[in-house]
């Protein structure tokens, strides 16, 4: 849960969660503890009004946070504020595409990918693979001021941020099959779909890139002793000595846990 509002009727709960590289509003109740789902998109900030609607932030990989309003069933969203028209309709940025492939454990694995403005598909782009931190975390079809897929997309890469083991968003056991195994399942999950983007006819496969902090820049570090296939690895404030970790953190119950 990242947001969430009680109703004016003191029974109901709305909240987001994430979900499969979304973040949906839920409702559940007091009276009937059951989960639904309201609507998708990325949505935060959540507040339910006294006439029954609900005011919340959405945001998309192409366009940063507005505020929209709806009904409590999820019909009739309809936008509010416009803060960003002026400035986005100078830019050319293309949404972000899923992508499904066969990674760890015979699990399907979710990526998104953002291609550089002016995409051309007879042109061969480099490739730029983008990895998250957490490594409980996720990538989101959401804007972020931080490694903005977009800032990378416009300097001509095809971006692809995967979802691998251990990301939120597709259920608790995935979540959990990173600990003890930050190597592992979210090493393969990550060449399984580095396997995918090198087989698009628009990537150049012989300029490809990795890039990521914290989580991700450990991985960067793991790729780099494990695989030659990347041309340049960026690891940005990655864990590369564990024990160190563990005596300089004042979270001692996540190495605990983790490994």
């Amino acid at each position: 849960m990242t947001a969430f509002a009680w109703a004016p009727d003191s029974d109901t709960i709305y909240f987001t969660a994430p979900e499969q590289g979304e973040q949906p509003v839920f409702k559940t109740s007091v009276s009937n503890p059951k989960v639904e789902k309201v609507m998708g998109a990325f949505n935060d900030e959540l507040q339910a009004t006294a006439d029954g609607k609900l005011v919340f932030t959405r945001s998309s990989l192409s366009q940063p946070a507005e505020i929209y309003r709806g009904s409590t069933s999820g019909v009739g969203v309809a936008r509010v504020t416009h803060a960003n028209d002026a400035l986005l309709a100078e830019l050319d940025m293309n949404p972000a595409e899923f992508v499904t492939t066969q990674g760890a454990l015979n699990a399907e694995v979710q990526s998104l990918l953002v291609k550089p403005p002016g995409f051309d598909p007879s042109r061969k782009y480099a490739g730029l693979m983008l990895v998250h931190g957490g490594p409980q975390s996720a990538w989101d079809d959401a804007w972020g001021y931080r490694w903005n897929a977009q800032m990378f997309a416009a300097h001509q890469y095809v971006v692809m941020m995967t979802n691998f083991h251990g990301s939120t968003g597709y259920g608790q056991k995935f979540v959990e099959e990173i600990s003890g195994d930050w190597g592992g399942a979210p090493y393969k999950d990550l060449m399984a779909a580095t396997d995918w983007l090198e087989s698009q006819p628009y990537v150049d496969k012989t300029r490809m890139g990795a890039a990521g902090a914290s989580f991700g820049g450990f991985m960067i570090d793991w790729i780099a002793t494990h695989t030659d296939r990347f041309k340049a690895l960026v690891s940005h404030d990655g864990v590369f000595d564990q024990r160190s970790m563990y005596g300089e953190t004042e979270e001692l119950w996540f190495p605990e846990w983790e490994f």
